[in-house]
């Protein structure tokens, strides 16, 4: 896992990486916080409802990474054997070694990455809540957590909204039609 990640910090884009963090962890605040001001007294609860929409969301956007990569892996379109065979551009005058299609590799792996961390720790902290006296708890504790699930689904959407839009160019890309009829 560490190379993946290692990877992933490598060959993406810095651009692509703040965006992709700044819109989540704005987002997280807005809603949290939103979340908050209209239910304070319902902070458990209410992690438990995200929790629950949670776990069937990111199990089908990790198949869909999972299945992507297959893809790329597979494919003998011109595109993709045109991306194996080009090399990321020079940095700092030193050429880099790595295939252009390892770059989408390193996007939808770090994609699953995520998305598994996030639905782990979402079954984990949502057998700990129901497993525990909420009444004990800290209210930070559940504020913290609550937080970290929201920014972690919406860092995984955004990571897949990305590679979507990666897949669905893959694809389209060597398509002849002129004018689709839909």
């Amino acid at each position: 896992m560490e190379y993946i990640v290692s990877y992933y910090f490598r060959l993406a884009r810095p651009l692509h990486i703040a965006i992709d963090l700044i819109v989540a962890i704005v987002a997280t605040y807005f809603i949290v916080d939103y979340s908050y001001i209209v239910n304070n007294n319902k902070a458990v609860q209410n992690l438990l409802d995200w929790a629950k929409i949670l776990i069937p969301a990111l199990t089908f956007q990790a198949g869909l990474h999972t299945t992507s990569l297959s893809f790329f892996a597979n494919s003998n379109s011109p595109l993709l054997t045109r991306l194996r065979e080009e090399f990321i551009g020079a940095k700092q005058g030193k050429p880099l070694k790595y295939a252009k299609i390892h770059q989408i590799y390193a996007y939808f792996s770090w994609a699953i990455i995520v998305q598994l961390t996030v639905l782990l720790a979402n079954v984990a902290g949502t057998f700990y809540l129901t497993s525990n006296d909420t009444n004990l708890m800290s209210l930070v504790y559940i504020m913290n957590f609550y937080y970290f699930l929201v920014f972690g689904s919406l860092y995984a959407v955004i990571l897949s909204l990305r590679n979507v839009g990666i897949l669905f160019m893959t694809l389209t890309a060597n398509s002849k039609v002129q004018n689709p009829k839909i």
